[in-house]
């Protein structure tokens, strides 16, 4: 479950676990500190904690507003990550340039790094820096915004790949990510479409669909960067789910 106080469900989101029969081991929550104010990053994740009515999150996330430095609080996740306050800890919202120096001072390499992937977008240069230092990429967007939406609904080639296996467009979109190695939230547009959305396991994209699937993409990598060594290679076809 991926929280956030800036949609404002933290609260209903504790209050729903309290009120569940699951144990909340079998819970994975996810929540984020949303700024890079030094001076709030206490205060806030006590708040996250309250409102979810937990005393640990297994994913803390800090996202990075646009044209801000969130180098320097990473080592109050280190803290949380060390006292098991925060099973995990990585950022969302990173360009390679506020990623890379993070890497080169912090002791502790975020295991997941939340940014905008869909079967449209992807960050070449960013996937491959995190390849590099083995973190987890997940997308937090994964259909992208309503203009890319619309697009995978009606998109000849999604479509096609949809009916040979009896699901929704939606679904290729996301299995294509979670076939590629990487993980998703999700993104349902609407409430009676939640359920099929999630259900990822019960097919599988062959690699001639994976590999027409691939060819939609565009490397949305910054331009002001150089290309690295693999960034102009071909993405690797899969086949099999990832574990």
């Amino acid at each position: 479950i991926d929280t956030s106080p800036t949609v404002a469900d933290e609260n209903p989101v504790g209050n729903a676990i309290k009120q569940s029969t699951i144990d909340r081991k079998d819970i994975f929550l996810t929540t984020q500190i949303p700024n890079c104010n030094l001076e709030e990053i206490a205060s806030r994740f006590e708040s996250d904690l309250t409102r979810l009515d937990t005393d640990y999150v297994d994913l803390l996330l800090r996202h990075k507003p646009k044209n801000a430095n969130c180098t320097e609080g990473w080592v109050d996740l280190e803290e949380y990550f060390g006292s098991k306050r925060a099973l995990a800890i990585g950022v969302s919202g990173f360009t390679v340039e506020d990623l890379q120096p993070l890497l080169e001072s912090g002791k502790t390499i975020p295991h997941v790094n939340q940014i905008d992937l869909n079967i449209y977008e992807l960050d070449r240069e960013m996937i491959d820096l995190s390849d590099k230092h083995n973190i987890m990429v997940q997308s937090r967007s994964p259909l992208g915004d309503d203009a890319l939406m619309s697009r995978i609904e009606w998109d000849p080639v999604i479509q096609k790949i949809a009916e040979n296996h009896e699901v929704t467009t939606y679904q290729v979109a996301m299995k294509w990510i979670i076939q590629h190695g990487w993980s998703t939230t999700f993104q349902p547009i609407q409430k009676k479409l939640e359920i099929s959305d999630a259900d990822l396991v019960g097919f599988t994209l062959t690699r001639d669909e994976m590999r027409e699937l691939n060819e939609l993409h565009q490397d949305i990598s910054s331009p002001s960067s150089p290309p690295s060594k693999e960034g102009n290679q071909e993405l690797e076809i899969s086949s099999a789910p990832s574990q």
